[in-house]
């Protein structure tokens, strides 16, 4: 059986897992990744949540991996069902008042057998996630529940860069306020934002618009980020993918973006709630259906670049036409 196990050895953390776990069991939703079982070991007290394991991975893999097919109207029509998945599995965790609070491409998971056809292959929300590292104490993380550690992974910390600006840790900002279902909201907006930037180019293009934010590390609580702050980062961004002629006026990437600019990516008071959210993509997705040239206009590539400077084109498409693998 192959299964990931997580393991809680701090009491405040694993009570916080239990509350959880108990309204996330009760979903009937797809596109959540529910556990299997939870136990708790005696003497030490120790808590354990079981997981179906995925062979395909997460979303951050397959964005950093190299698994890039060029864009085509299959390839941008399975992105877009993703995100409605995504926002649907989304909204179902915040009709029942729970927050994700760790959404983040690692806890985005793809799911299906390798190798097989688009529609065996999906995204879904990991539903429970560990808080990050300094809250909780050590999680640990295997990959075969019954054969020895060895195989097992450490865990990683929740990545600043998917926080809304509010919530950042900073020297100088602090740890900002309770962490809000807009939230979660804003995080699955910087996560369909390289979710896109990948869709159109690969993982090259995802390394540029990370380096373009700046020094992010997480150290303790020492923060780093870019002086003009993240949202400056995104706005320049999604003002470059609107120079791309696949996402011009009329196509559902720019509907996209410009949703991100003014109603996800935005101050908490004008954000979208999920189901909002939800609702627009899921119109969107219908729009695609109906008429292939919303999804994917055929127009010519043209090189992403979020950093200063001109970009090598000619070395960086030939880099992306030469990957490629039956991802979806």
């Amino acid at each position: 059986m192959h299964a990931t196990l997580y393991e809680y050895t701090d009491q405040p953390a694993a009570d916080d897992a239990r509350e959880r776990l108990d309204p996330i069991q009760l979903i009937k939703n797809r596109n959540i990744h529910k556990p299997l079982m939870s136990f708790e070991t005696a003497p030490l007290g120790r808590y354990y949540v079981l997981f179906p394991w995925t062979d395909c991975g997460s979303l951050e893999e397959l964005m950093t991996a190299g698994y890039w097919t060029p864009p085509s109207s299959e390839v941008f029509s399975w992105g877009l069902r993703q995100m409605v998945s995504l926002m649907d599995g989304l909204k179902a965790l915040h009709d029942i008042n729970v927050r994700h609070r760790a959404l983040c491409p690692t806890n985005i998971l793809l799911v299906g057998r390798p190798g097989s056809v688009t529609k065996e292959r999906r995204l879904v929300i990991a539903g429970l996630q560990p808080k990050p590292l300094r809250e909780m104490g050590k999680v640990t993380y295997f990959r075969t529940v019954t054969n020895s550690r060895d195989k097992s992974v450490a865990g990683t910390v929740e990545d600043v860069r998917y926080q809304d600006d509010a919530r950042t840790l900073h020297p100088i900002r602090g740890h900002g306020g309770p962490f809000s279902r807009k939230s979660d909201v804003w995080s699955i907006g910087v996560i369909f934002l390289e979710f896109i930037i990948w869709l159109f180019q690969g993982v090259e293009a995802i390394d540029n618009f990370r380096e373009s934010s700046g020094e992010i590390n997480f150290d303790g609580y020492e923060v780093k980020l870019q002086a003009d702050g993240e949202n400056e980062v995104f706005s320049r961004a999604l003002g470059t993918l609107r120079e791309v002629p696949r996402c011009a006026a009329g196509t559902v990437w720019r509907d996209l973006i410009d949703i991100l600019d003014n109603s996800v990516l935005a101050e908490e008071s004008s954000r979208y709630t999920s189901a909002e959210l939800h609702a627009r993509v899921e119109k969107m997705a219908m729009d695609a259906k109906a008429d292939h040239s919303y999804v994917f206009n055929g127009q010519p590539v043209k090189t992403l670049c979020f950093k200063p400077g001109n970009p090598d084109t000619e070395s960086t498409q030939t880099k992306y036409l030469s990957v490629g693998g039956n991802w979806y």
